[in-house]
């Protein structure tokens, strides 16, 4: 290199080495401020002093105000030597992760904040070694419970199972698959249930499915809730109306989308069609529309999920909202008293209501 150069170099090191690191504010540093004893501090803060340390509800409030005012954050690690909550959860997400559960995960993650949590996140998609690897990192950082966002991905239930073997405060989306675990689930049955009653209540009599993939035990679900709703309604119920892609694929392509549509619409002849998510019926509605059908006229459509795609194509999607925000408060409430004491038999699942969100597709 020649001298110009490292000579930029050494000035940019003896800069970057003269830098001012920012502070870190300390407990003693806010109750300073406060012109306040560390261990009243400490009290509001912390938790810390048990019934020894008494402190009103406005300078509980004052020294709320103060610590965010000057960026305080616990320091968890020394809190966990000291026999103190960590107020650390762990949360494992399948690799790969769809819309939806990014959304769940948001919820979870905002339901923590204001709970005075954090979250560790590990990645991995059906990996036994890996999971295991991410529950050893987060146990040796202290967390105080596991929540695991899995597909419901059938033959891989062995290896969850084997990496939680022994494992205590767990809580899993959509199935207990540990019987010392708790589980949080959304009523996809009764979500199928509502779709089909909107759905016949507004005229279709030849109502379909375009399904993802049979290998996720929810498809499964979803067609069994369709065939019974369909009986109880005496409505006709014809297999089919049932068009499976056989695979898994979040935005499908649109040879797969006109597959569907062949089958389904061209010759079978259905008047609506429920997709598997709203990626899905997102693009049903462009390719209707595309071959000159009409919706919700000719094909009514209706989505899975209510991401914000479905409010922005035209007409805006029905679909169905899974309620993140009531998920996520369930699911903290449920891992946190099983943290507490023995949660046993059925208040060791809950089951959140989906709601159906009516719009012009359908």
């Amino acid at each position: 290199m020649s001298r110009g150069i490292l000579g930029i170099n050494d000035l940019m090191s003896n800069i970057s080495s003269k830098k001012v690191k920012p502070k870190i504010i300390r407990l003693v540093d806010v109750a300073s401020a406060a012109g306040l004893s560390r261990a009243t501090v400490s009290k509001v803060l912390l938790g810390s002093g048990g019934d020894s340390v008494r402190v009103s509800k406005e300078t509980c409030e004052r020294v709320q105000e103060i610590a965010r005012d000057m960026g305080y954050t616990p320091n968890r690690a020394a809190r966990q030597l000291k026999g103190i909550s960590s107020q650390t959860l762990g949360v494992i997400l399948d690799a790969e992760i769809t819309p939806v559960m990014t959304e769940r995960l948001f919820a979870l993650e905002e339901e923590s904040s204001l709970r005075g949590y954090r979250l560790l996140i590990g990645r991995t998609h059906h990996q036994a070694a890996e999971i295991t690897a991410f529950l050893n990192e987060f146990e040796g950082r202290g967390i105080e419970g596991l929540i695991c966002l899995f597909d419901q991905t059938q033959g891989f239930d062995h290896n969850v199972r084997r990496a939680f073997a022994g494992r205590s405060n767990l809580l899993f989306h959509g199935r207990q698959l540990c019987s010392n675990a708790c589980a949080v689930q959304v009523d996809t049955a009764d979500a199928i249930r509502q779709l089909v009653n909107h759905l016949v209540e507004r005229g279709h009599t030849r109502i379909g499915m375009g399904l993802e993939h049979m290998e996720d035990r929810l498809m499964t679900v979803r067609k069994s809730a369709f065939e019974t709703t369909m009986h109880a309604r005496r409505e006709p119920v014809n297999p089919q109306w049932i068009w499976n892609a056989e695979k898994p694929t979040f935005d499908p392509p649109a040879e797969l989308i006109d597959a569907a549509i062949d089958h389904l619409v061209v010759r079978q002849g259905v008047d609506a069609i429920i997709a598997s998510d709203d990626m899905w019926a997102v693009r049903f509605i462009q390719r209707l529309k595309a071959r000159g059908l009409k919706v919700p006229e000719d094909v009514a459509v209706t989505g899975y999920d209510n991401l914000t795609i479905g409010t922005v194509i035209d007409p805006p999607l029905t679909t169905i909202d899974q309620q993140h925000a009531i998920y996520a408060r369930t699911a903290l409430d449920l891992l946190t008293q099983s943290i507490s004491e023995t949660i046993q038999g059925d208040q060791t699942i809950r089951t959140i209501p989906p709601r159906l969100v009516v719009r012009q597709s359908s």
